[in-house]
């Protein structure tokens, strides 16, 4: 059941303990669902393909939404730290045209000393959806010096 990003209570997710997608039948690199299952509920990311926005929806198991064939992401290759975190902030990112084409999750992993943030991008392009992680710039430019 689709749902609106104001919806999602925080509280209830969990903690994230898996990230899974699906992908086109016939682009094999074109994601069009991402499963992130947390220990109380799973956040269903996916893209309507008419006008590229993004559609949410919340289950209580990834085996009532998964369809066969569903990969697991690697952490490794992405989001390591994201792993046993919980949603700190939710954002909706809408373009100039006022389309839902994002949503911005901030996970907090406060079993790291000291805690640790990490935010990652979930974008609807082209009737996929693109994943980006985001670093603030600031930080960078500070390390750097």
């Amino acid at each position: 059941m689709e749902i609106n990003i104001e919806e999602i209570d925080l509280e209830n997710l969990g903690v994230l303990e898996n990230i899974f997608y699906d992908v086109d039948a016939d682009y094999s690199n074109a994601i069009t669902k991402v499963f992130l299952e947390f220990d109380k509920k799973v956040l269903v990311i996916g893209v309507n393909e008419e006008d590229d926005s993004i559609i949410l929806s919340l289950d209580d198991s990834v085996e009532n939404l998964a369809p066969v064939g569903v990969k697991h992401l690697d952490f490794e290759l992405l989001i390591e730290s994201v792993k046993c975190s919980t949603v700190h902030w939710l954002w909706r990112l809408t373009n100039q045209q006022g389309y839902f084409d994002g949503i911005q999750i901030e996970f907090i992993n406060r079993n790291c000393t000291p805690s640790y943030n990490a935010t990652i991008q979930f974008m609807a392009m082209a009737s996929m959806i693109e994943i980006r992680a985001v670093e603030p710039v600031a930080r960078q430019l500070i390390d750097e010096k």
